[in-house]
């Protein structure tokens, strides 16, 4: 049968009799609409599934309403503490480092975190593992409210007040000066030395006292002594720590070089007993402090005591390493002691396998040499020894630290015992070298000396006394009598000699043989001669000799190997021609067997590189020698004589390491010594921009810039112009520079921005000691205390400070003045006991 319909939902209704739809309560009569919505249309598991969440969820809620007994223990417990829930907490260090300096104090146990400034109002962890409740909020960083603004002084009350005042103060004056005109006074006589002064008036009014200043006299600066020893324990300090530490065993040897140069001798063995602590196993690190200590036992003629520790650093010479600084630095330090002890044998034993002329051997050298001379000033050692390689730079600095502290006669002992004549030389040039700098010794002593080794060639003197014409020269600051005669033998010394003749490529037959041989050591040394007095005419004005003496220069390198078109065309022809050259050497020594032919040509092509690598160096040497000259003020003669020869064709190096290497060199070394015309012909027709590809130019400004203190814009200088700043000591010499004349803290920023540490490290040290040498003492430690250094560069600088108050009496308190006597006492004799 057909079920009723509800007219409003269209459900079908069962009961016939109903009069309201049971699905949307509608009438069934269509006489009112629904008054519910309409039931779910779901099926009878999905309503059962819903329903059986729905309880699961109630269900759940309901326990979690419940305390659980964990909770219920704790509200019975009224000091237990409810677990927290896992957080997502910033833990906290327990020590500050160089970026964690924000200090948390944990509000349950009162310990100490650090972390960055950005954890302030967020969640953190205590670093106590034993912390009741490690997590909580860090406190916000309170912030100043900024000062309200200043309130204008312009106001309409303000310029009221103005107006009454001036009015009044015009008043005051009117009657003052006018109405009430003050009656003369006796004038004072002027005052008459010898005599009385006599008093104007009794009834003048008596001058008014001055007002007695209340404020605080100033702290007491703390005494030399107490600085040192704040120093010494601010090193021990700094050799303990642990971040920031490049070297744990530098540090320790650091100090313990710090504590010797102060004479505290039981205090320096303490910090080598803490070195052995750190089982490192590089005890030849001890050697330098070793020595350092050898020396005042020497300064207080306890020459036993200083046998005895330089035995030990003998003991400890045999783990030198072979290469490196350390390579070179330990041999340096021990040898210069064994030179005064008059340990002959032992050194030449330590440093005869220690001879080198690279780079490094060349600026360790010269860094020891500052040092023990008591200058700290890597700059100024530029200015009297020249960068020119020395054949044995090891032996000359063992030979000048040795003189320069004033044992000579030891030093000549040591050089007479050498077997070498070339070293011989080398250490004789040192000799000099060191006498010159020693202001109380004559030139004309230092000359004596050299001219006894008459077993050396008359070209070793030579070179001795070209390295003693630098020092005198700068010593003395122009031509002094010694320099002149000095200057004068040289210059006729080197006129006598005969110019070698120019290296040429040999034929087949020598290029297979090898009759090709290098240059004898004589000729490396007349070329020092000769760039020595050169200086030394330069720096006597006399340009056009000095450039004589650099044409001299490059004809003895001419003689060293071909130039460089020469080899080139060897080379090609040895690439190129292969069949050619072999067929040649078959027929010029009747080779039949084709094996043979091809042994041959591999000893030609062998021996034809050989030539190409001598031309190399020859072509390097006289690269070097002519940027010398270009720095030294001679662009002028040397563009002459481009000129000629250009006009000429000449295909020789000069020409082409002008053309090809130095033309921005020469391009600004002629606008910088007023040659404007001539350099802007030369940039025009080469297309040179001398700002962009000159090194001299980079480094002219590099040098001023340090000069004026300007460090950081010397080091975004460097930054763009590296590629034009290659040099070895660049950094330390750029310090040494700036310390002559900067201020402290222009220094210190420089030197933290150089990128090389140990390049760092001994910058602060060598500064610190000029600054000390400048009266800068307590301006260069306060400035160390002020900022965050490694704690192997407050080492350094410590050693630094120590080594600038040993050597300077600008600290030494005044002598008391001499007692006064009566007349009679002083015509008294003195007592003779």
């Amino acid at each position: 049968m057909d079920l009723r319909t509800c007219p409003a939902c269209s459900q079908s209704v069962l009961d016939d009799d109903a009069e309201i739809c049971p699905f949307c309560g509608a009438a069934m009569d269509g006489s009112s609409g629904s008054t519910k919505a309409p039931a779910s249309t779901k099926s009878p598991k999905a309503i059962a599934r819903e329903k059986a969440e729905k309880e699961a969820a109630e269900a759940k809620a309901k326990a979690k309403a419940q305390p659980t007994k964990a909770q219920k223990s704790a509200d019975d417990d009224p000091f237990a503490v409810a677990p927290q829930q896992k957080t997502k907490a910033i833990p906290l260090r327990r020590k500050p480092t160089a970026k964690t300096t924000y200090r948390v104090v944990c509000p349950m146990c009162d310990t100490n975190g650090f972390a960055t400034p950005a954890v302030a109002g967020k969640e953190v962890k205590c670093p106590n593992p034993q912390c009741l409740m490690p997590i909580f909020t860090a406190p916000e960083i309170k912030k100043e409210a900024p000062p309200p603004p200043k309130k204008s002084l312009i106001t309409p009350l303000n310029l009221a007040l103005l107006g009454i005042l001036l009015v009044a103060i015009g008043g005051g004056l009117f009657y003052a000066f006018v109405l009430n005109e003050p009656q003369k006074k006796d004038e004072v006589p002027p005052f008459t030395p010898g005599g009385n002064t006599p008093i104007a008036d009794n009834n003048q009014d008596p001058e008014t006292p001055e007002p007695e200043n209340n404020d605080p006299p100033p702290p007491p600066k703390i005494s030399i002594p107490e600085l040192q020893q704040e120093v010494l324990v601010a090193g021990v300090e700094a050799a303990r720590q642990r971040d920031n530490n490049r070297s744990k065993d530098f540090c320790r040897i650091l100090t313990a070089s710090a504590y010797a140069e102060r004479d505290e001798l039981k205090q320096a063995f303490g910090q080598l007993e803490a070195f052995d602590n750190l089982s490192s196993g590089l005890n030849f690190m001890k050697i330098a402090p070793l020595c350092r200590v050898g020396w005042k036992h020497l300064q207080n003629n306890d020459r036993g005591a200083a046998e005895q520790v330089v035995n030990q650093a003998v003991e400890y010479s045999a783990r030198i390493p072979e290469t490196g600084i350390d390579a070179y630095a330990q041999p340096i330090a021990l040898g210069t002691i064994l030179i005064a002890l008059g340990r002959t044998d032992d050194a030449r034993k330590l440093l005869e396998s220690r001879e080198s002329v690279d780079n490094v051997p060349q600026a360790v050298a010269r860094i020891s040499m500052v040092i023990q001379d008591n200058t700290f000033d890597l700059a100024r050692s530029f200015r009297w020894l020249p960068p020119v390689d020395l054949d044995s730079p090891v032996s000359f600095a063992v030979c000048y630290g040795a003189t320069v502290r004033g044992y000579g006669e030891q030093a000549l002992e040591w050089i007479r015992s050498l077997e070498s004549p070339q070293r011989q030389s080398t250490c004789l040039a040192g000799y000099a070298a060191a006498m010159g700098m020693l202001p109380e010794t004559s030139a004309d002593e230092v000359v004596t000396q050299v001219d006894s080794f008459s077993n050396l060639p008359a070209i070793d003197r030579q070179r001795a006394l070209g390295v003693l014409l630098q020092v005198v020269q700068l010593n003395s600051e122009g031509n002094s009598p010694a320099a002149t005669s000095l200057q004068k033998r040289l210059t006729d010394a080197v006129a006598d000699q005969e110019q070698p003749a120019a290296s040429k490529v040999p034929d087949l037959r020598g290029v297979y043989e090898g009759k090709f041989e290098e240059a004898p050591a004589e000729t490396r040394l007349r070329m020092q001669v000769r760039l020595l007095l050169a200086k030394s005419l330069v720096n006597s004005g006399k340009l056009q000799d000095a450039w004589k003496q650099i044409q001299d220069a490059l004809a003895e390198t001419a003689s060293m190997a071909p130039q460089q078109s020469e080899v080139a065309t060897l080379i090609n022809d040895v690439e190129r021609n292969r069949d050619r050259i072999q067929s040649r050497l078959a027929r010029e020594y009747d080779i039949s067997r084709s094996d043979l032919q091809r042994n041959a040509f591999n000893q030609y092509r062998k021996n034809a590189r050989q030539i190409s690598d001598a031309a190399d160096q020859r072509y390097q040497q006289e690269v070097h020698i002519l940027t010398m000259a270009l720095d030294w003020g001679l662009a002028q003669p040397m563009h002459t004589e481009y000129q000629q020869a250009a006009a000429a064709n000449n295909q020789s190096n000069f020409v082409q390491i002008l053309e090809t290497d130095l033309m921005a060199e020469l391009i600004f070394a002629l606008n910088d010594a007023g040659q404007m015309k001539d350099g802007q012909a030369l940039a025009a027709k080469w297309g040179v921009d001398v700002n962009k590809t000159s090194a001299l130019s980079s480094r002219r400004q590099l040098e001023r810039l340090a000069q004026s203190g300007r460090g950081s814009e010397a080091f975004q200088f460097y930054n763009r112009n590296r590629d034009n700043l290659q040099s070895e000591l660049l950094f330390l010499e750029l310090s040494c520079l700036m310390a002559e004349q900067a201020q402290v803290g222009q220094v210190f920023d420089w030197i933290g921005l150089i990128p090389d540490p140990e390049q760092k490290e001994l910058s602060y040290r060598l500064t610190s000691a000029q600054l000390t040498h400048r009266g800068l003492l307590r301006e260069t430690w306060k400035a160390s205390r002020t900022r965050n250094l490694s704690a192997t560069d407050k080492c350094s600088l410590n050693l630094g400070l120590m080594e600038g108050l040993s050597t300077t009496d600008q600290y030494d308190p005044p002598a008391p003045p001499p007692e006064k006597k009566s007349g009679q006492e002083a015509a008294k004799p003195a007592s003779v006991n």
